[in-house]
């Protein structure tokens, strides 16, 4: 195998092994990107095939506000269920958010909390504009996914923003070989793809090794 070909398996790797289960985001700069990745489960028992995302893109800082670029996606193994609905998300947020506003489709609340012992929430975003955190109409199916902007408001501007705690609310799941009938549940993070910063630093440390190991060869 080629020089550059060893240094992309070592990256992938420290992706995958560094961030499995973490889901603590920090933004400080205009472009920061994070995706988390989710499972699900139904009456606090986790159940094969339910899969969703959020990317968090921060597009812009104002004067007392963040503003994200947010995509929400429905990647639920259609081999195994007919149909389930990412209708729900939320996270907390430090320092402490005085306002929230999503752009159509869908709509944000401040506090609320999933069922399913998932517990209290900072943010509720909900794919329609009524309802509440506990479930409704609207959201992503299977293969779907939708965008919005998200803008988080304090009392001053902070020089970054925390988000963690993040989860999914599924609901009409539907799945016949796993005998799931119009049942419902939450989701928590599985893995985190790392911020731009992040992924900086994992690759000059790549880079060094590879070319170390390429030095003691020569």
């Amino acid at each position: 195998m080629n020089f550059s070909g060893k240094a992309s398996l070592v990256f992938a790797g420290l992706i995958i092994a560094g961030n499995a289960g973490a889901s603590m985001i920090t933004f400080d700069s205009v472009g920061d990107f994070a995706m988390i990745h989710y499972g699900g489960n139904i009456d606090q028992t986790d159940v094969d095939g339910l899969s969703a995302s959020t990317s968090f893109t921060l597009a812009e800082i104002k004067s007392s506000s963040f503003v994200f670029d947010i995509m929400v996606a429905n990647t639920t193994d259609d081999s195994l269920w007919e149909d389930s609905r990412v209708s729900r998300i939320g996270f907390n947020v430090d320092p402490n958010v005085t306002s929230v506003t999503a752009s159509s489709p869908w709509f944000a609340l401040l506090g609320g909390s999933f069922p399913n012992q998932f517990g209290p929430l900072d943010i509720c975003i909900q794919g329609q504009t009524q309802g509440n955190c506990q479930g409704g109409p609207g959201g992503v199916g299977i293969g779907g996914s939708s965008s919005f902007s998200l803008e988080l408001g304090f009392a001053s501007l902070p020089s970054a923003v925390t988000l963690d705690n993040f989860g999914v609310r599924w609901q009409s799941l539907d799945s016949d070989a796993l005998g799931y009938d119009d049942d419902s549940g939450t989701g928590s993070p599985t893995t985190k793809v790392p911020e731009p910063g992040t992924l900086g630093l994992l690759g000059l440390g790549v880079l060094g090794f590879a070319l170390t190991g390429r030095r003691r060869r020569s």
